[in-house]
C-alpha cells in the first residue's frame, strides 16, 4: 500500500478549504434564473417604468376576472334554483346581485385607473369582495339542512387563491392577498365552531398548500416578466435603459406638466479610443463612464444610452445653479477617472456636455433640438466642458 506523505495531507486538505462556499443568497439566484430574492420580495428595487408596465400587465387581467365574475355570480344561480332549499334562494339572489353590482362598479375603477398606487389597492378588492360573499353565504347556510358542498360555496376560497396565480405578484403583495382572504376564512369556522375540528385544520392545511403553488407560480411569473422587460428596456452592455424607454419617460413628464433638464454626454474622441486600442476595451470605456454618470446622480434620475458614445440624462427639481453644478461635478469625475484595460493600459477620456431646461411651451422635439446644440457647441470650442443654454 502507498502511503501519502504529509505534504500530500497538507495539499489535499487545502484543496477542500479552498473551495468556494456556495451562500444562501446564491442558491436563491440560481432558482431564480439570476435574479436576487429582493427582486421578488417586493417592488422597491423595481424602476418605475417596469413598475408601470407591470400595472399595465396587472390591469388587464384583473379587468377580464372581474368581469368574468361579474358575468358568471349571477348566471349561475340557476345552480341554487336546483341545489338550494326554497328558504335560502331570496337571500342568495340578492347576496349574488350585490357582488355582481361591486364586481362591475370595481370594473369600471380599474378601467380609468392604471397607476401602480391604485392598482395596489383595487387588486386586493378584486378578492376581497368574492370572500365576502363567501362570508355571507356561510352565514346564509349555518340553517341549511342538506349538504351545499357540491353548490362550489365552500371551495370558494380556494378558487380565490387559485386565481391569485394569474398575476405577477412581489411575494410581500401576494402575502397581504392571502391574508385578505385567509381571515375571512378563519372567520367562518370560528363562527361555525369549527375552528379546532380536524375538518377545519384539513381546510388550513389545503389553503396552505393553495398558498404555497400560488407563490411559486407568481415568482416565476415575475422573473420571466422581469427578463423579458430587461432584455427589451436596457443597454446590454452599459445597463442602462434603452432610447425607447428614454423617450417613453419624457412623455411621461410632459403629460404630467413638469418642468426638467436634459443633460446629453458625448464622450471625447471616442473613435480614436476604438482604433487605437479597440472595440473591446472602447466597451470598457464605455460601461465605466456609464457607471461614472449613473453614480454621480440621484436615485430616481433618469440615465439612459442614447447612442453610440452618447448619453442622455433628466433630472426634475432642479434649478439652473444645481444643474449646473452637477454637470461640472460629472464631468470632472469623467476626467479624473482612470480605466485599465487588461494589457495593464491606462485610458483616459473625457466628456462634453449640452445642459437645457424643458419649459412647457416647449415640445419635446425642441428640446432636444437645442441640447445637441449646446452639445455641438462644447464639442466646437474645445470639448471637455459644460455649455448650458
Amino acid at each position: 500500500m502507498n502511503k501519502i506523505t504529509n505534504a500530500e495531507r497538507r495539499a489535499k486538505a487545502s484543496h477542500y478549504i479552498e473551495q468556494p462556499q456556495t451562500s444562501i443568497a446564491d442558491k436563491i439566484s440560481i432558482l431564480l434564473a439570476g435574479f436576487q430574492l429582493t427582486d421578488v420580495l417586493s417592488s422597491k428595487s423595481h424602476s418605475e417604468d417596469f413598475n408601470d408596465t407591470r400595472s399595465n400587465f396587472i390591469q388587464g387581467r384583473l379587468k377580464l376576472m372581474v368581469f368574468v365574475f361579474a358575468i358568471l355570480v349571477p348566471l349561475s344561480f340557476s345552480i341554487d334554483l336546483v341545489l338550494l332549499e326554497e328558504a335560502q334562494l331570496q337571500s342568495m339572489f340578492y347576496l349574488r346581485i350585490a357582488l355582481a353590482v361591486a364586481l362591475i362598479t370595481l370594473a369600471l375603477f380599474i378601467k380609468k385607473n392604471t397607476t401602480p398606487i391604485t392598482l395596489k389597492y383595487l387588486l386586493p378588492t378584486g378578492f376581497l369582495l368574492p370572500i365576502i360573499f363567501y362570508v355571507f353565504t356561510q352565514i346564509v347556510f349555518s340553517n341549511q339542512t342538506q349538504e351545499v358542498n357540491i353548490a362550489g360555496y365552500n371551495f370558494m376560497p380556494y378558487l380565490m387563491v387559485a386565481m391569485l396565480a394569474l398575476f405577477p405578484l412581489t411575494i410581500i403583495h401576494s402575502l397581504t392577498i392571502l391574508t385578505l382572504i385567509f381571515i375571512p376564512f378563519l372567520a367562518v369556522e370560528i363562527f361555525l365552531d369549527q375552528l379546532l375540528t380536524f375538518t377545519t385544520l384539513n381546510k388550513v392545511w389545503a389553503f396552505i398548500m393553495f398558498s404555497g403553488v400560488t407563490l411559486w407560480l407568481q415568482t416565476g411569473q415575475l422573473v420571466m416578466l422581469m427578463k423579458l422587460y430587461r432584455e427589451s428596456t436596457l443597454d446590454p452592455l452599459t445597463g442602462l435603459i434603452n432610447r425607447r424607454v428614454l423617450m417613453k419617460r419624457l412623455e411621461k413628464e410632459i403629460t404630467a406638466q413638469r418642468e426638467f433638464y436634459i443633460f446629453i454626454f458625448d464622450l471625447d474622441k471616442f473613435k480614436r479610443i476604438n482604433d487605437t486600442y479597440g472595440h473591446l476595451d472602447g466597451d470598457l470605456v464605455l460601461k465605466t463612464m456609464a457607471e461614472v454618470i449613473k453614480n454621480e446622480m440621484r436615485v430616481n434620475d433618469v440615465i439612459a444610452r442614447f447612442g453610440g458614445e452618447e448619453f442622455v440624462a433628466v433630472m426634475s427639481g432642479l434649478d439652473k445653479q444645481n444643474a449646473l453644478m452637477i454637470a461640472e461635478r460629472i464631468r470632472a469625475t469623467c476626467q479624473q477617472t482612470t480605466i485599465t484595460n487588461k494589457d495593464g493600459i491606462a485610458i483616459k477620456v473625457t466628456t462634453s456636455i449640452g445642459i437645457t431646461r424643458h419649459q412647457m411651451k416647449d415640445s419635446l422635439e425642441e428640446t432636444f433640438n437645442r441640447a445637441d446644440e449646446l452639445l455641438y457647441q462644447a464639442k466646437s470650442t474645445g470639448r471637455n466642458k459644460v455649455v448650458y443654454g
